[in-house]
C-alpha cells in the first residue's frame, strides 16, 4: 500500500479529554464512525515532541487498517502525563471536547473496572480511585480555561441521557457536513485491553441508554470521598461553563439544586 498524498491527510486533530469510565470510548467511536473523523481508539501517546503527531497518524493508521482520511485525526487522552502537542497548543486546527462524568458513578465503575482485571490493578481503593479523579478533573478545569472557545464541555452522562442533541451540538462544533449518528462501527482494536473499554456495553455498536445497559453491582464507597469529589467535580462544572462552549451543564446545576432543595 503506497502512501497518499500529504493534502489527503487529515490535517486538524479532536482530542477528547476525560478521565477513565466517562463512556470515552463509546464516544471516540461514534466520533471515529464519522466519514470526517479517522481514529477510535487510545493511542497513549504522551506528545513530548513534535514527531509525536506523526507518530499519532501511523498509530491511527494500524488502528483503522489503512490510511488516514478526513478532516480530523481523533485520539482521546484520560491522564495527566498525557499533554496537548506544543505544536496544537494555540492553532486553530485543534477542537477537543471536555467531558466528565458524576463521581460517586465513576468511583463504582473505576472499582468494578479493578476487580474484573484483578491482575492489571489500576486503583486498589476508593480512596486512590478518588485522589485519580480529583487530581483529574483539577486539570481538566485549568486545560478548559487555558483552551476557552477551543474546547466544548459537557456533562459525560447526556451521552447516555441525552445522545441526540448532545450530537447535534458536537457536530455544529466541529462544523461537520453531516451530523454524528449514535450507532458507530466496530473496528479491529474495539474491545481489546489497552484501547478503551472492554465490556459488552461496547460491543452493541450504538449508544446504551441507562435502563438499556446491564445492571451492575455498587460498591460501597465512604461518604466523605464521594463529598470530597463531589466539590471538585461542582467547582469544575461552574468554572468550565464560564470559559468554555458547553451543553447541558445548565440542566446539570439546575438537577443538583433540586436534589438538595
Amino acid at each position: 500500500m503506497s502512501a497518499p498524498k500529504l493534502h489527503l491527510w487529515p490535517r486538524e486533530y479532536l482530542f477528547l479529554f476525560s478521565h477513565m469510565r466517562s463512556f470515552s470510548s463509546v464516544l471516540s467511536h461514534v466520533l471515529g464512525s464519522h466519514a470526517e473523523i479517522c481514529g477510535y481508539s487510545e493511542t497513549h501517546l504522551k506528545y513530548r515532541r513534535r514527531s509525536d503527531l506523526y507518530r499519532l497518524r501511523w498509530r491511527v493508521a494500524r488502528a483503522v487498517g489503512g490510511w488516514p482520511r478526513g478532516r480530523y485525526l481523533l485520539d482521546k487522552l484520560l491522564h495527566n502525563f498525557m499533554l496537548i502537542p506544543k505544536d496544537l497548543r494555540y492553532s486553530p486546527g485543534l477542537r477537543t471536547l471536555i467531558f466528565v462524568r458524576s463521581p460517586e458513578a465513576t468511583l463504582q465503575s473505576i472499582l468494578r473496572m479493578n476487580a474484573t482485571h484483578a491482575h492489571r490493578s489500576w486503583y486498589d481503593s476508593a480512596t486512590s480511585a478518588a485522589e485519580y479523579y480529583c487530581e483529574r478533573v483539577a486539570w481538566l478545569t485549568a486545560l478548559g480555561v487555558h483552551l476557552k472557545e477551543r474546547a466544548l464541555v459537557f456533562p459525560a452522562e447526556t451521552l447516555i441521557d441525552d445522545t441526540a442533541p448532545l450530537l447535534r451540538h458536537i457536530s455544529r462544533f466541529l462544523d461537520l457536513s453531516t451530523p454524528l449518528q449514535p450507532r458507530y462501527q466496530l473496528n479491529r482494536l474495539s474491545g481489546l485491553p489497552s484501547h478503551g473499554d472492554t465490556s459488552a456495553c461496547l460491543q452493541a455498536g450504538t449508544v446504551l441508554h441507562q435502563a438499556q445497559a446491564p445492571a451492575e453491582d455498587a460498591p460501597d464507597i465512604d461518604r466523605k470521598l464521594i463529598d470530597q469529589c463531589n466539590r471538585i467535580y461542582g467547582t469544575c462544572m461552574a468554572t468550565l461553563g464560564d470559559w468554555c462552549p458547553s451543553y447541558g451543564l445548565r440542566q446539570e446545576s439546575e438537577q443538583k439544586q433540586s436534589r438538595v432543595a
